[in-house]
């Protein structure tokens, strides 16, 4: 038997997200593009009380003081300018395949220098919710992908330093969350954990960076589980089995 927990999607797959969508993001139009602008200025005062919700557990979850409390925190004044900042993107001219010089060899080749998107760009930031919708649309507005990575206080997105305690059939096995990676690659945020013989978990105690101790009592097993501090799990998935031969 097999159980998982998991904090978030590894960085591997958001990137090889991002890589098929900026292929087709170069394709927009300029209008296209601004519709999607404007969509997402919309849909941000449309949705300004889930946004509030989620931005409260953040800051009771975060471990932060000071002004880096304050730079976390949203309120509907900050939502309202985070929209209409994505407004006045759609105001700013394409750059897209914008002519920047051109001339003719002497054998008559003409030869164009023009602007064209990156592909797929990274962010790293810190504590700064703006900086999601700001990035996002300047990456739409010039037909870029973009993988962006908040990276937190005690309370972590990635979890990282997270140790998880396993007990099953009196047995107890430990494992932390650890991240590395290469140029290639990186290392699969999730936890692994073998039952061996057992059909069942006891408990799982997950000792989060922040130092809080959460326990999950009897937790399913051979399934993915998506833990979220302070709410438990969030999401089971049940492994793919192999057909019988």
């Amino acid at each position: 038997m097999a159980s998982s927990t998991t904090s978030a999607i590894s960085t591997h797959d958001q990137l090889v997200r991002a890589r098929h969508a900026c292929s087709q993001l170069a394709q927009f139009s300029s209008e296209q593009k601004n519709s999607i602008l404007l969509a997402m200025a919309d849909e941000l005062e449309r949705n300004v009380n889930d946004i509030l919700a989620a931005n409260r557990a953040d800051l009771e979850a975060c471990g932060l003081s000071g002004p880096m409390l304050d730079r976390l925190s949203l309120n509907p004044e900050r939502v309202s300018a985070m929209a209409e900042g994505i407004r006045e993107v759609v105001q700013l001219p394409d750059p897209v395949y914008e002519r920047l010089a051109e001339w003719v060899r002497p054998n008559g080749l003409v030869i164009r220098k023009v602007r064209v998107p990156l592909g797929v760009v990274g962010i790293i930031y810190e504590s700064r919710p703006n900086v999601t919708a700001d990035t996002a649309a300047l990456a739409i507005k010039t037909g870029n992908a973009i993988v962006l990575r908040l990276i937190g206080g005690a309370g972590n997105r990635d979890a990282l330093g997270a140790r998880v305690s396993v007990t099953a059939g009196g047995r107890t096995q430990v494992r932390e969350v650890k991240s590395g990676s290469s140029y290639l690659g990186q290392n699969d945020l999730r936890v692994h954990v073998g039952l061996g013989s057992a059909a069942t978990l006891d408990r799982v105690d997950i000792r989060w960076p922040g130092g809080r101790l959460e326990r999950l009592d009897t937790p399913p097993v051979n399934r993915l589980l998506t833990v979220q501090e302070g709410r438990g799990v969030t999401a089971s998935i049940p492994f793919a089995r192999k057909p019988a031969s």
